[in-house]
């Protein structure tokens, strides 16, 4: 986690280094950043480098947004005592800077994504999910375009479907909805995933395949394909024979 916090800190240090102060745009667009630099988690990270490239941030933030530092309100100051202890919500801060950074630009993660992709891989089942949460977020965006410009990235995420962990198998299906949503163009790649977890040993998971599709296709019938449409088919039939 501390490399990828260096890594994200040297990023935002060569971001407010090139800011002006007449940026106003720009000074709105990056405020929620520079709250998010002013916690606990960076002003006492246990890495010394991190510490350091958050204290050039902060010389710069202060200079920009002069005469007025972001962090006078009594709302923004709570942001500078919300301390964080436990690993889960360190790694929640961290992934909330990166959702920060990914709506400003997404190109400014180019070099982050390989450290997601590597964290998708974790022997740790809650590491696991909490990055698959986070993707989840920035591959389901509206606008977003990272599936198709970082496809070993999505081919990773994509496996998690099949992951050991239970509740990382019920992230992915409940993202798949909203994916289908705002990215019909990945219905495909989703179908051959959703189809496996249709036969889940666990029936949440295979019910919330079918509440998936459901939703889906009460949005737009053309969202849901033949085979995705098969799945709710075979699966009310397996009800019936049930009774």
């Amino acid at each position: 986690m501390t490399t990828l916090v260096y890594v994200l800190n040297q990023m935002v240090v060569k971001t407010y280094m090139d800011m002006d102060q007449d940026s106003e745009e720009e000074k709105q667009q990056y405020l929620g950043l520079a709250l998010h630099l002013a916690s606990e988690f960076f002003l006492r990270n246990p890495n010394k480098d991190v510490r350091l490239l958050v204290a050039c941030c902060l010389a710069d933030i202060f200079r920009i947004y002069a005469p007025e530092a972001p962090y006078t309100s009594h709302d923004k100051l709570k942001v500078l005592v919300m301390g964080k202890s436990s690993v889960s919500d360190l790694s929640e801060h961290v992934f909330d800077l990166i959702q920060e950074l990914f709506a400003i630009d997404p190109m400014l993660l180019t070099s982050v994504m390989p450290q997601l992709e590597f964290k998708l891989k974790s022997n740790d089942g809650e590491e696991r999910l909490a990055v698959v949460r986070l993707l989840a977020k920035l591959f389901g965006a509206k606008d977003s375009e990272l599936a198709s410009q970082n496809r070993p990235l999505w081919q990773c995420f994509l496996g998690r479907f099949n992951d050991i962990h239970v509740p990382v198998r019920l992230e992915c299906v409940k993202f798949a909805s909203h994916c289908l949503m705002n990215h019909p163009d990945l219905a495909k790649d989703l179908t051959e995933y959703l189809k496996v977890r249709s036969h889940d040993p666990e029936e949440a998971i295979r019910h919330d395949v079918i509440v998936t599709i459901i939703n889906a296709g009460k949005k737009d019938l053309n969202l849901v394909n033949d085979q995705l449409l098969g799945f709710v088919r075979e699966r009310t039939l397996d009800k019936r024979v049930g009774r």
